[in-house]
Formats: structure tokens, sequence, C-alpha cells
């Protein structure tokens, strides 16, 4: 239960370090106290903890020790001059009693849940489309044998590059996601300027965020499956790495309740380009000429980076997810024209409309 409430907590504060910092800059505040050791002041130390901005206490009237290396402070016995964060998700009517005490001290003070970006949670998407059929794009080369104008006023989740098919598409993509460290830091311009689509962001990926509107933070477990399947979940407080972001996708269709769910662009058939070179080891690859395994030519093209797709670990993926959902008896197909995916039964796309 602690995990649950703690990356509800990240997830409510994560996307606040830049904003807290720039208003720290614009006050011209270089130390900060921090009221409140708890969770919240958890968070809240370590989006400061890499900023030039020293925290020099914490402040809690109801404990005692140490917290974070750094001794409890009293305020009402203790109180320094520095400016202080109140580190708590309650309402500013809650927090009378401090913000009277600190009022009249005369110590300047910020509410930690007015400085954050008015990012969402996840947990607001919970049964969103409770039954409703939704889209699971993926961005292989059969995406160019469909209309995929007919997917307009659908529920859709895609992700990663597919916004390269927007001038061709009236696609009107309702949610986009990105969960590859390598592919989010080298479209990251890319993807921050992307409008209009809600966007799932893991959070550990956003410190390279720089435009929070419609995006939701969440927490991404990134575990290693070498020798077992991925985990699979439908619950808002935790997603799963799979090898794959249609894994991820997935996941997100299942948290808003989307049923049936059908898979387009999920070619699942990779050739690896005479072009490619590599980065730090043999599983990052460099491009340097047009990418074949996307709808287009630019996707991983010339000068992008990216990873070896590990076709048998992304399998492993696949199954994980259809044995979720034989339990929970939604209906997931794959309606990818030629695809290598067969995992779940196949569909026409052209017969779902």
């Amino acid at each position: 239960m602690k995990r649950v409430i703690a990356n509800n907590i990240i997830s409510e504060f994560h996307g606040a370090k830049k904003f807290i910092i720039d208003v720290l800059k614009k006050e011209k505040i270089k130390k900060i106290s921090i009221w409140g050791a708890g969770l919240s002041g958890e968070v809240i130390y370590y989006l400061l903890n890499e900023s030039s901005v020293l925290v020099e206490n914490f402040y809690d009237s109801y404990k005692k020790g140490y917290f974070l290396g750094k001794k409890i402070l009293n305020p009402y016995k203790n109180l320094k001059r520095t400016p202080i964060i109140i580190a708590s998700s309650l309402p500013v009517e809650k927090l009378k009693e401090i913000t009277d005490f600190l009022n009249k001290k005369n110590v300047k003070f910020f509410f930690a849940n007015n400085m954050k970006y008015k990012t969402k949670s996840l947990y607001e998407f919970k049964n969103k489309h409770l039954n409703q059929r939704c889209f699971v794009i993926g961005n292989g080369p059969s995406l160019n044998l469909l209309d995929m104008n007919k997917l307009e006023k659908e529920v859709t989740i895609g992700a990663n590059r597919i916004y390269l098919g927007f001038d061709r598409w009236k696609l009107n993509l309702k949610y986009w996601t990105i969960e590859d460290i390598l592919v989010a830091e080298d479209t990251a311009e890319e993807w921050n300027n992307l409008k209009g689509p809600v966007k799932f962001i893991p959070n550990d990926l956003s410190h390279i965020v720089t435009d929070f509107e419609n995006v939701v933070f969440f927490n991404f477990v990134r575990n290693n499956f070498d020798k077992t399947i991925p985990f699979f979940s439908d619950e808002w407080c935790n997603l799963f790495w799979g090898g794959t972001v249609t894994f991820l996708m997935l996941q997100i269709a299942a948290v808003m309740g989307c049923s049936p769910i059908y898979l387009i662009g999920v070619d699942f058939n990779y050739v690896k380009p005479k072009h490619i070179t590599y980065g730090r080891n043999e599983k990052e690859w460099i491009s340097h000429g047009d990418d074949p395994n996307h709808f287009h030519p630019d996707y991983f093209g010339n000068g992008r980076k990216w990873h070896d797709p590990m076709v048998d670990r992304m399998k492993k993926a696949f199954i994980s997810a259809k044995k979720f959902f034989d339990k929970k008896d939604i209906k997931v197909f794959n309606a990818t024209p030629g695809t290598k995916l067969d995992v779940f039964p196949l569909v026409d796309f052209k017969d779902l409309f």
C-alpha cells in the first residue's frame, strides 16, 4: 500500500521540477526548507536534488529524528528564516494553521501542490472507455495499406513518431505514448510539440518533458523478463515494460476498459538495414538511410537512434497480454494486413466499418 501511495504522490508532483526551479529562480531563492517529512516532502526533495537550490531543513510538528539525512525540526520551536515549501497534497484551506503561523513569523512560503504543471493522473482514465472498442496503432508499413481516415471518430492509441502520418490522415488521434528512453530522448523536441492527443509519459521520462499540456505521468516498471514473460497490468498505479511500446498501449487500453481492442500496424516483421551502425553496443542502432520497417521512410531514418527490436522478446509480451485479456474475457484482434504476429485472432480491417 505504501508503494501505491508513493506512486500516486510521484505522479502528482512529477512535472513539477522545472516549474519549482523557475519559481525559486524568479524569487532569487537559493536555499529552501520543506515542511513535511513524509512522502510528499521526499518527492519535492529529490525534484530539487539536481538543481542549485539547497534544501536546508525539514520541518514536521509530528515527527522526530532524521529524514533523508537531515534532523527533523519542530517548526513551532525551531523555525529559521529560510523560505518554505509546504509539501502536502491537502487543499490550501486545510493548511490554515500552518499558513497563519508562517504569516505571523513573516516567513515566505509556497504550496507544493500549486508549484506544478497541471498534469493529469492515470487514475482519471480508469474505465474511461468502458466496453468501447479502440484501435491500438503500431507503426508498421502496413498502415500504408489501410484507409486510416476511417479512424477519425474512433478511440485510438498511437505511439512514437506516428505523427509523421498526420499530414495524410484524418486520424484525430486521442491518445499517444512513448517509453523507449533512447527514442524519447532522440525525438523529444518533436513529441513535446505534439498537440491534440493526451500524452501518457512514464515518470522516468519527465525530465525531458517541456510542454505539460495534456500530459499524464504514470509509474512505469522496467523489469527484465528474459527468463519469464512480462507482467501485464490494468491498474492505474503501475504499468510494465514489455520490450515494445505496443505492450504499453495495450495496458493503457486495459486501464480505460476498452473492449474489443483491435491492433493495426503491428506487422511484427523487421529487417536489419545494411546502413545500420552501432551505438554503445550492438543492440543500439544508428540509421544512415531510409527506414524499411515503418510506415514512413524517415521514421527511423538517417541519423535516428533505435534498438534491435528483439522479436522473440516482443512475442513474450504479446503472449502475456493475451493471457490477461483471456482471463478478463476481453477480445483482442489483429487487423494488420500481412502481419507475422500469430498471438491474436486475425480480422480484416475493412470488415470493421
